[in-house]
């Protein structure tokens, strides 16, 4: 672990099925596919201080002396249901900023090594290049270049491109995906219970400040998440953290509270684990759609030698199986290894480089919850963000 950065060590998932790996912070826990950074105070705006402010809503204690207990006690200054605006500050972060580029200048830089039996090579897997015998590929068969500008741009441009460079090779073949929704979808996707549940906000007791306030130590609680976030803090910012010790007196049990301190210079690393729902939009010629997949019976409903429209959505659902795999099957696709949904993940699935980490019962509820044809799992990625 770098002795400069900050790691929240989490997962965000952006399917909104409110998924968070909250174990403590190591550096084999998480494979990057991804690398990504921010620089959020080159954009004049308060996107630093809004983050800075909203951590110092949560306030530690060391634990008495009497009970051995390790690690410090954490309270918060807001209602039990709320995050303290730490919430909306990362979500403002991540998905309102317009800066954000590739990590580096190398391919290595910038995506995750991927060891297969064919080698090792960097970049997103182009589907079509993939097979179930050798899913390492080839090098040709990653896509590696840089596909951010110089300037940087926006988080939901980014997962539009990666979902092209899988599906089409190319990360600019983006007519066939609404770009307002995958935004919007984004921005309305609400972090809060996430947060809360890995912080434990909800089990946290509610004081009033501010730092320097004496407390009852009995008031505090221990939470894994952000001991590991105070434990660098510390190492990061000791000054800033405050010098005085934090225990008034051990014989009455009552703590001074500190505040969680980032400060401007800080890199702070956000792991996120976006996934991109593909609808497709059988509203428009829905009732010629026969007569442009003809008397393709692995795509037509069996039951019927025509497709109404009522049936229009299921069609669609085969065809699209069948373009985006390497052998033209809509029963049994082959390829697009990070296009997921028809069956791929067992369910015991875990994180890996092929697969979601959704069950195939998980995934399938998505799908029928959104009405979409498939799931693009953009896997991790790793984001440091310059505060």
């Amino acid at each position: 672990m770098s002795t400069t950065n900050i790691d929240i060590p989490l997962i965000f998932d952006m399917s909104g099925n409110a998924t968070v790996f909250g174990e403590e912070y190591a550096d084999d826990i998480v494979t990057n596919h991804i690398k990504l950074k921010i620089n959020a105070s080159s954009s004049g705006n308060n996107k630093s201080i809004n983050l800075i402010n909203a951590f110092k809503r949560i306030y530690y204690t060391d634990a008495s002396e009497l009970t051995e207990s390790n690690g410090v006690l954490f309270y918060k200054d807001f209602a039990d249901d709320k995050t303290g605006e730490i919430g909306s500050a990362i979500q403002d972060l991540l998905f309102n900023s317009e800066n954000i580029i590739h990590y580096g200048s190398d391919p290595s830089d910038n995506f995750a090594p991927v060891t297969g039996p064919s080698g090792t090579f960097f970049g997103i897997p182009i589907g079509a290049k993939q097979n179930v015998d050798d899913p390492s590929g080839s090098e040709d068969s990653y896509y590696n270049i840089m596909f951010i500008d110089n300037i940087g741009t926006q988080f939901h441009k980014i997962l539009i491109r990666i979902a092209c460079i899988h599906l089409m090779g190319q990360p600019f073949s983006q007519a066939f995906i609404r770009e307002n929704s995958v935004e919007n979808d984004l921005k309305n996707c609400d972090l809060s219970k996430q947060i809360i549940e890995s912080f434990e906000l909800n089990t946290l007791n509610t004081v009033a400040g501010p730092s320097g306030s004496v407390v009852d130590i009995s008031l505090g609680k221990q939470n894994n998440v952000l001991q590991t976030i105070y434990e660098q803090l510390l190492r990061v910012n000791n000054y800033a953290m405050g010098v005085e010790p934090d225990i008034s007196n051990s014989s009455d049990e009552k703590g001074v509270l500190r505040e969680l301190s980032f400060r401007e210079g800080n890199i702070v690393t956000f792991y996120i684990r976006p996934r991109l729902f593909l609808v497709i939009d059988a509203s428009l010629g829905s009732e010629k759609i026969d007569d442009a997949i003809g008397s393709n019976t692995a795509i037509k409903d069996s039951s019927s030698s025509n497709i109404s429209i009522n049936k229009a959505q299921t069609a669609a659902n085969k065809l699209f199986d069948s373009i985006f795999s390497t052998n033209s099957s809509s029963a049994n696709p082959i390829g697009y290894k990070w296009l997921v949904g028809r069956g791929t993940p067992t369910d015991n699935a875990k994180l890996n480089q092929w697969q979601t980490n959704l069950t195939k019962a998980g995934v399938q509820t998505q799908l029928n919850n959104k009405g979409a044809s498939s799931m693009f799992d953009g896997h991790i990625w790793k984001i440091e963000v310059e505060l």
